[in-house]
Formats: structure tokens, sequence, C-alpha cells
């Protein structure tokens, strides 16, 4: 294993984004029976970001792990005679050969979006409540990248694109009706609710790898979504329960492409089917929550690229199951004291073999097997710790553990030019990120003043990772690719350090 080390000349990646967000909402009583709530929102993001790799690091020879985010290592060359033979662009020409050519790329992304939700609450006799609402939202985005032997660098349509999508966009109309009403003299409650989801999504593309072929993609999508939750009170504050649920994710809208038939392909929504058994105690001074919980994907996405020969495949071939315990416990020492503890133990892990996303960040794909554990998920996780409140002083101390998780690797797959295996990612069964304990704090005072048109003033220190405990978020192992091939040279470890202990000292006014 080589050493993770690089120096910023070699390598560096520079993110940069602002956002805007504005939110108008609204709550009116037209009488006692009906409540009227209404939002409407606006947010608009840019995002830019810039890459550079020293062309010695994509090139196989250099002792520390490369950045594997420019072009190179993934495509190979450029230019004549390759499937970017219409860019206009020959880094070997300009640069003396395609890894100088293609050490840099800028990624440019834009998204803007608005809508408003609606909500209306009726109170009918006989204990019952009607509740429908909805939301009607628009979202369009557009995003550009191009290439390059340096990092400031021309960005001109036409010369050194490798893709530019004109405009894409999701129209949101969504609705949901459900109804609580309670029963048995209030000790039986029964709600159930559906919801009704379909969106009007379309892509105006204007090039993907340098290959300048205008279409425009679009397709229309619903979805039902029932839901019911039953819940009885027992003697003793005690209260027993049981809910079932769906809910659907719908492609995005980068996944349609151009049907074998002409139109547009796209992938099925996947569905989640949500099972939930539990119990609670609840008084004023102890809560004790206790549920087991199971969820199947079905329909899930699979996606698979080939680099080689700039082609991509979206289909629902996936499936996946995520099961397990919580435990949710607080208890008051006082008006002022109170401690608190939860913990889950989680079993995650997939249902089919398929070309999948293969972890959970979806930042990885490759392939994943009938009842192969889901890399980074950790089967268990605690949270403990206590609050203080008094006279405006407040203290929040948490400790939080993450068990182990398995990690994932790439497979190497024979003949590694043409096998749809070589290089998928998958779950490494015999590694994992060890777990890890940090302990948290929380201080806040509020200070009245009343003058000066101002009524408090807030003071916050958040300290984060006390000990300064030294561990990996995320780790993963990977084979190298070279030129759009996997596996010719040797593989490394990557890994997302976690943050060291950090202090956030904030002030905030309310007048």
């Amino acid at each position: 294993r080589r050493s993770t080390y690089q120096s910023r000349n070699d390598v560096s990646t520079n993110p940069a984004t602002s956002f805007l967000t504005t939110i108008l909402k609204d709550t009116t009583t037209i009488n006692d029976s009906i409540i009227f709530d209404a939002s409407a929102f606006y947010m608009q993001t840019k995002e830019t970001v810039l890459s550079y790799a020293n062309p010695v690091t994509i090139t196989g020879n250099y002792p520390y792990l490369p950045n594997i985010q420019v072009p190179y290592p993934f495509y190979g060359c450029m230019g004549p005679g390759t499937i970017f033979n219409a860019v206009g662009y020959d880094p070997a020409a300009l640069f003396g050969s395609c890894a100088a050519g293609e050490d840099s790329e800028t990624t440019i992304n834009y998204t803007k979006s608005w809508g408003i939700t609606p909500k209306v609450s009726i109170f009918l006799p006989f204990n019952s409540e009607v509740v429908a609402g909805g939301l009607f939202a628009k979202e369009g985005s557009s995003g550009t990248q191009f290439v390059w032997g340096a990092q400031p660098m021309p960005e001109v349509l036409g010369l050194n694109e490798i893709a530019y999508d004109g405009a894409a966009q999701r129209t949101v109309y969504s609705g949901f009706l459900m109804d609580k009403t309670d029963l048995l003299d209030n000790k039986l409650h029964v709600e159930p609710g559906v919801r009704v989801e379909s969106a009007y999504s379309s892509n105006e593309i204007e090039a993907q790898y340098g290959i300048i072929s205008p279409e425009k993609l679009y397709n229309f999508t619903k979805q039902m979504e029932p839901y019911i939750d039953i819940t009885y009170d027992l003697p003793f504050n005690t209260t027993v329960y049981a809910n079932y649920g769906e809910g659907s994710l719908f492609a995005p809208v980068d996944d349609y492409y151009s049907g074998l038939n002409g139109g547009t392909g796209s992938p099925l929504p996947e569905t989640v089917h949500l099972y939930q058994v539990g119990a609670r105690y609840d008084t004023s001074k102890a809560y004790v929550n206790l549920d087991v919980y199971r969820q199947d994907v079905t329909k899930a996405f699979g996606f698979y690229e080939n680099y080689a020969l700039g082609t991509f495949t979206y289909n629902n071939d996936g499936g996946e199951r995520f099961e397990g315990v919580e435990l949710d416990s607080q208890y008051k020492t006082s008006s002022e004291l109170s401690l608190f503890a939860n913990g889950s133990f989680n079993n995650a892990y997939y249902t089919k073999s398929y070309f999948a996303f293969t972890t959970i960040q979806q930042d990885q794909f490759g392939y994943g097997f009938s009842g192969q554990p889901l890399s980074n998920v950790p089967n268990w996780l605690a949270n403990y710790g206590f609050e203080y409140d008094h006279d405006g002083f407040a203290a929040r101390i948490t400790g939080q553990y993450t068990g182990s998780e398995f990690i994932s690797y790439d497979l190497t797959a024979y003949p590694l030019e043409t096998n749809p295996l070589n290089g998928a990612t998958t779950t490494d069964t015999s590694r994992k990120n060890p777990a890890s304990m940090v302990f948290n704090a929380l201080f806040t005072y509020t200070l009245p003043v009343h003058q000066y048109h101002l009524d408090q003033v807030k003071l916050s220190l958040n300290i984060q990772n006390i000990f300064d405990r030294h561990y990996y978020n995320y780790l993963y192992s990977s084979e190298e690719p070279s030129g759009g091939v996997y596996g010719i040279l040797p593989g490394f470890d990557s890994a997302l350090i976690a943050p060291p202990r950090n202090f956030t000292f904030d002030i905030s006014a309310k007048f």
C-alpha cells in the first residue's frame, strides 16, 4: 500500500458555492374548524469546482496516490480518432501528451428552484381531523465541464467542453390527504393517508464526451404512496403502535437516455416499503421508545458506465433491505437536568445481484451481490449525554459511538478492457473501517438586553471532537484507472479523515 500523502503543488481541488434562499410563510385561522397554512420559497445555487493534477501523478509511476478527479484516468486520450473527436481540442498536440493536456477540469453547475406548499386542516366532530395539502414546485439546472492542460483554462463550447447540458428541469405536482380518528374512548388512534406524486421532467442535452448531438429527453412520472399508523394507549402511560408506508424516489433527470427505438428511456421510481412496530413509555419525567423496523427497497436504481465506449446503462434491477432495532430514552432528574441515551442495531444487505451504486453516499458504482452487506453502514450506533438549562445558561454534552462498517474495493476481472466487472466497486467483507467514539459539547448563554432596540443576545460555543480522536469517516480500497482501463496498476486505500477537534463561537441578536 502506497503512502496517502500528496503536496498541494501536485494535486488540488477548489470548490466554491454560492446560495440564495428566500422563504415566505403564512398561517390563517379561518374559523374554529379550519386552519390554512401556506409557504412559498425560492432557492438559487451556483457551484464551481476547479481540479488539477500534476501530469507526473497520473502516469502510474508516481509514488503517491493519484488525483482521479481529472478526465485522463477515466477516459484516456481525447482528440482525433477517439470518442471525443468532435471536441476540437487535441491535448497531446498542445501539451505534449494526453495526460498533460487533461490534467485540469472545471465543472460549473447552476440550480434554481421555486414553489408553494399549501395545507388545510379541518377539525370534524367525533374526534377526527382531516389534513390535505400539496407541493407545487419547479427546479431547473444546467451544467458544463471543461478540460485543459492548466488552470485557469479557456471555457469555450466546441473547443474543450466534455459535457454540456443546455437545461434540465423537473416540475412537481404532489398532493396528500390524511385523516386522524380517535376511537374506543380515545384509546385507539387510526391515521390513514395517501400521497400522490407526479413530475414532468425534461433534459436538453447539447453535448456529451465532446460529441455535439442536441436532443431533448422528457418523461412524465406518477406514483401513489399509501400510509397507515395505528396506535393504542395502554395503562401506565404506555403506548403500542404499528405503521406501514411507502415512499418513492424518481429517477434523476441525468439518468434519462435515448431509447433504442427512439423516445426517452427512464428508470421507474425506486420504491421504499417501511414496516415498523414499537412501544413507548412517556411521562413528564421519563421517556422510553423501543421499535423494530424493516425497509425494503424495490426497483432500486442500477447503473453501469463503460468509460472506454462512453456508454451508460440505467435500470431498476436492484433490491436492498435495511432492518434493525432502535431504542430511545430520556430521564429528567430535575427541571434543569436531563439525561438521554439512544442506540440502534442495523443490518443492511442486497436482496438482488445487479450493477449498482454501491455506497450509501452513491459516489461509487459497481456490483452488489445478493445477500452481501452494504458497505459503509455501521451495525451499531449510539448517542448519549446530558442537557442542563438554568437561568439563561444551557449545556449539552454528548458521546457519539459509530460501530465498525465494511469498506468497499474494486474488482479486477479479465480481460481488463472488456469485462464489465473489471473496476466494479463492491463490498469487501474481509475488511472494516474500525469503530469510533467522539465527544462533543455545546454551551449557550442568553443575555437579555432590552435597549438599543435589542431584546436579547445569545452566545454559543460549540466544541466538536473534544479529545481530538483520529478516525476515518469513510474508507475504501480502489484500483487505479489509467487511460480508461482498471486493474493495470497497484491498488490503494483512500479515506475521508474525520474533522479534528474544532471550536465554533457564535453571537446572535434578536430585535
